[in-house]
């Protein structure tokens, strides 16, 4: 299964959620491992709002179908506040 998708966070805030997860690995710049899945990150430009420009990026999560759908549930509920 695979994720493809834009949210409103900050690249770093994203990848700290990933990185603090047990099983988590660095491969990379924005390549991360999750147990059996991968997920890459990547910075898109800000989209502004107003006088604010939001920051923007890219998640891919792919894998195994139950483990993407079990990382990418726990990635939504943590950001779903923040935009998505």
């Amino acid at each position: 299964m695979e994720y493809n998708e834009a949210w409103a966070v900050d690249i770093s805030r994203i990848e700290r959620f990933f990185l603090s997860l047990e099983n988590a690995e660095a491969l990379g710049e924005g390549m991360i491992r999750c147990g059996n899945c991968s997920v890459k990150l990547t910075p898109l430009s800000g989209h502004p709002v107003g006088p604010v420009e939001v920051p923007r990026t890219k998640v891919e999560i792919s894998g195994a179908d139950e483990d993407a759908k079990k990382l990418y549930r726990r990635f939504f509920l943590r950001f779903i506040s923040a935009g998505g």
